[in-house]
């Protein structure tokens, strides 16, 4: 007995001189954790944005050399990107946008609503003070520390890493999530800095070109550009007693909140749209399911402005062109009814290609317009290519309603392609997701057009209304230029299965967004829908697809569908679940 006493004395003082000893080393590992690092309120900082999933689209990926200037003691704050081509200078009461049109400058002055968020109080470098230190690691050349934020989403990890210098200096912020400079789609982000200066800055940097003198102020007709493609930068604004369920969405998705107003509207709208995908989902009555994703605290407002900027214009997506200079051909039927199999699905060949990204521009109409050039160019050539969509943004101002960013039409684009003597390759005239200068080559009234360009012959409009029309256009000549009503709620969340959205529009002047229709089916409930590819990158929808009820005339799909023509076969044997029929 008294051994076992000896031994459990033993034991118990070896313990505690464990524990010792463990404390020792949590202590002295905790002395080596630096301050989280602090950064001026006035200052300038360049960085190179960039979105590594595009190389697998385009050689070079997508690169945004951007140039910040802040004076917090003035009140006024500068956003240059592509060494200012495109231009935002920001006070607390106005907004000045400077951007390309064709081949000049143009200068808008935006007079921002009192709830709108001024650039001025956004600094572009995050706030990591809750985030968790991870040591040092070799970064360019130099040691940097590693801060970390990591939280499971689901089937999602989100996985933010910024590095700084030993000197302060901001390295780069790699985020695996939601991009927390614009709250755009999960996906990987890049950010790397390549100097930060303190301020004063010179007033200089703020003084408005000589293109803004005379300009007067409007009210923007949708928000200024800068609510929701920065204010998840804002430094966070500490809640007592906020909502936890709110706050994981927040700090997942890289939302910061200049103020408790803001957070408050924010976890309203949070809270709103998470009811409606509980609700749609637990009523199990519906044939597709809904998930919260990078929009949920997004207003319905706000939705529509940023990715649907042609809603409610009454204009309709596609303002059909007639007369000189028109692309338009007649519509030409290529298969009899009888040959038509049940289900066609372009996915995964050359008639549909890869998901893509427009990013956080309205620039739908110019992926339909290339989803529709890619299929048919793959029909009349047997090759796979992938056509620019900067191309269309960048140089089709003068036909029909194109507007660049701020939305357009996929059939004004292929007459502009018709006069201008064709369209270039995706690696010759890359995607920059942002309004661009037109090369003097691709201009529609040069005489001298590129030589890399593909000539187009022009387009056909399926007669509208009619599925069996439609069916055999996607069957003969695979991917369609489609218009749909994606303005309903439960469309910006739509996850999986037939979406059948009885609210849906599908007049013309309610239509507010391309899309590719690559094929058609019927799921287990015997349901028939179109399959159809967005351009909000694969991390929306099904990777990027939805099916959509072929009721309600499909939401619009049916109204305004276009296919592209270029000289060579027309006629393509498309993929199907049974064989065809022979006569």
């Amino acid at each position: 007995m008294y051994w076992v006493l000896v031994a459990a004395a033993l034991s118990v003082l070896s313990y505690s001189k464990g524990v010792e000893g463990r404390v020792d080393l949590a202590l002295e590992s905790y002395r080596d954790i630096p301050a989280p690092p602090t950064f001026p309120s006035s200052f300038e900082v360049a960085y190179n944005f960039s979105l590594p999933y595009e190389k697998t689209i385009q050689k070079d990926g997508l690169i945004y050399p951007v140039t910040f200037w802040r004076d917090a003691e003035r009140g006024v704050s500068r956003m240059d990107s592509f060494g200012g081509r495109n231009i935002l200078i920001s006070t607390k009461d106005r907004e000045l946008e400077i951007m390309p049109r064709l081949q000049k400058l143009i200068c808008r002055v935006n007079e921002p609503d009192d709830d709108d968020v001024s650039l001025v109080s956004a600094p572009v470098l995050p706030d990591v003070s809750t985030w968790d230190y991870n040591g040092t690691v070799e970064l360019r050349g130099q040691q940097a520390h590693l801060w970390v934020y990591e939280k499971s989403h689901g089937a999602k990890v989100t996985l933010y890493k910024f590095y700084v210098a030993e000197d302060g200096a901001p390295l780069r912020l790699h985020m695996d999530g939601n991009d927390m400079f614009s709250g755009a789609h999960f996906d990987e982000y890049i950010a790397d800095y390549e100097y930060l200066k303190a301020g004063p800055v010179d007033e200089d940097v703020f003084r408005p070109p000589a293109i803004c003198d005379g300009q007067e102020p409007q009210k923007l007709a949708r928000p200024p550009a800068f609510p929701l493609r920065m204010a998840a930068l804002l430094p966070s604004v500490r809640i007592e007693g906020g909502d936890e369920l709110y706050d994981e969405f927040a700090a997942a998705h890289g939302r910061r909140h200049a103020s408790a107003a803001e957070y408050e509207h924010r976890r309203t709208m949070f809270h709103s749209n998470r009811l409606l995908v509980e609700t749609h989902n637990a009523a199990n009555s519906h044939n597709y399911t809904l998930a919260l994703n990078r929009f949920a605290d997004w207003s319905q407002e706000e939705f529509e402005a940023v990715m649907l900027p042609r809603h409610g214009q009454g204009k309709g997506l596609v303002a059909r062109r007639r007369g000189a200079g028109s692309g338009e051909l007649p519509y030409e039927r290529l298969a009899p009814s009888w040959r038509l199999p049940t289900a066609v699905d372009w996915r995964g060949t050359g008639a549909d290609g890869l998901v893509k990204d427009q990013a956080t521009c309205g620039s739908c109409w110019a992926f339909g317009a290339t989803a529709a050039l890619q299929s048919a160019y793959w029909a009349a050539t047997g090759k796979k290519a992938s056509f620019s969509e900067q191309q269309l943004m960048d140089c089709s101002w003068k036909f029909g309603l194109n507007h660049a960013c701020d939305g357009g039409d996929y059939d004004s684009a292929i007459d502009y392609l018709v006069n201008v003597g064709g369209i270039a390759k995706e690696n010759d005239y890359e995607y920059l997701g942002q309004d661009n200068f037109c090369d003097n080559h691709f201009m529609a009234d040069t005489k001298k057009p590129s030589s890399s360009l593909v000539r187009v012959k022009g387009y056909a409009y399926v007669p509208p209304h009619d599925d069996e029309a439609l069916m055999e256009a996607v069957y003969s000549r695979g991917t369609i230029a489609v218009s749909l009503d994606a303005s309903q709620p439960s469309f910006r969340f739509y996850a999986s299965g037939t979406y059948d959205e009885a609210q849906c529009m599908w007049k013309s002047d309610d239509l507010d967004h391309a899309v590719a229709l690559v094929g058609y089916g019927t799921d287990e409930a015997g349901i028939d829908y179109w399959i159809i590819k967005n351009s909000w990158s694969s991390h929306w929808g099904d990777n990027g697809y939805v099916n959509i009820a072929r009721g309600h005339h499909g939401c619009g799909i049916t109204t305004d569908p276009m296919y592209a023509v270029f000289d060579g076969k027309k006629h393509i044997e498309a993929p199907t679940e049974e064989p065809v029929l022979s006569a």
